[in-house]
């Protein structure tokens, strides 16, 4: 009799402990997101990184290599592929290329899996973008000078998006 009443009594507790389980655990997704490092002048269009950017590309890659990237995206202009390329090339990932002007897709892309874990590579006029398309605060546009700027953003489902601005390499 007494075993009958305790199961009547645990199976709602049960039932409701798994329900805000689920309610409260969300995996956080997390985005890496810079501008592109240093790039040359020629061609002005499409420049390539120079000895400096290449040398701060690395330092990302050394820096995410173990953060547990998933996902490494980058615009269309090869200075910021070549920003993201060592990090791939470490994790042994592909870059993903979607026009820099696609800030919601970029977003989605980044956190199309709860719980990822994604590198975006963009430009001085677009990063505020992408972070604002994540749910993170407007910014301005990053100088065009300032290439050591790393923002951590993390995004979960009921506490909302969180923007951490840091710096990596050596500093401009």
């Amino acid at each position: 009799m007494f075993l009958n009443k305790l199961k009547w009594v645990a199976l709602p507790l049960v039932v409701v402990s798994i329900l805000l389980f689920w309610w409260c655990w969300q995996p956080t997704s997390t985005v890496f997101i810079v501008r592109h490092a240093e790039k040359g002048i020629n061609p002005p269009q499409d420049p390539p990184l120079t000895v400096a950017g290449q040398a701060r590309a690395e330092a990302l890659s050394h820096v995410l290599k173990d953060a547990g990237v998933q996902v490494v995206i980058a615009s269309q202009f090869q200075r910021t592929q070549q920003t993201a390329q060592p990090t791939a090339n470490e994790l042994g990932l592909v870059v993903q290329v979607i026009d820099a002007g696609h800030f919601d897709e970029i977003a989605q892309q980044a956190t199309a899996t709860a719980g990822s874990v994604s590198l975006i590579c963009g430009h001085s006029n677009t990063v505020p973008d992408i972070i604002e398309a994540l749910g993170g605060a407007a910014m301005a546009d990053i100088e065009e000078d300032q290439f050591d700027n790393l923002f951590i953003v993390t995004k979960q489902k009921w506490h909302g998006t969180t923007v951490l601005p840091l710096k990596y390499g050596e500093m401009n």
